[in-house]
């Protein structure tokens, strides 16, 4: 169990390796007696270990032998308590300036429906003029900075 002050608000670590031109500087998890190593992954420039933080996940790292070992930590909590201010005022502008439909792109029917009522509006249009008409719907770099 997490007992105050010991970090409570973690639920999840990571580490993010920056570099892997140093000897030595393993990351390792154990069992619970932190003697017995279960798993050892190297460093390597760009890869992520992620796990739970409770005390299911006794973990350490290895001494550095050679170089230097450049590692960014990542702690995440699910405790609303620690919401960022800007992140939530963010989220609320967002709800104030959409609709539910606008802000919910994630909902495939919601978009196969715009997608098969603008088919209807261009399939009038083409018989009006009896020439055929293409739809292609992108979601480029460019489509996205509109």
């Amino acid at each position: 169990a997490k007992e105050h002050p010991a970090y409570t608000f973690r639920d999840y670590s990571a580490i993010l390796y920056l570099n892997e031109d140093f000897e030595g500087g393993n990351f390792y998890f154990t069992e619970l007696d932190a003697k017995t190593v279960t798993a050892r992954v190297r460093p390597q420039c760009g890869r992520v270990v992620g796990f739970s933080s409770g005390e299911e996940n006794p973990h350490g790292v290895e001494a550095v032998k050679k170089g230097q070992r450049c590692a960014v930590a990542l702690w995440f909590t699910l405790d609303p308590r620690h919401n960022e201010r800007e992140r939530v005022q963010a989220d609320d502008l967002i709800k104030m300036l959409f609709s539910p439909e606008e802000i919910d792109l994630s909902q495939g029917e919601q978009s196969q429906e715009k997608v098969q009522t603008n088919e209807k509006h261009v399939d009038k249009e083409s018989e009006k003029e009896d020439q055929p008409v293409a739809i292609q719907e992108t979601d480029s770099a460019e489509d996205r900075k509109s």
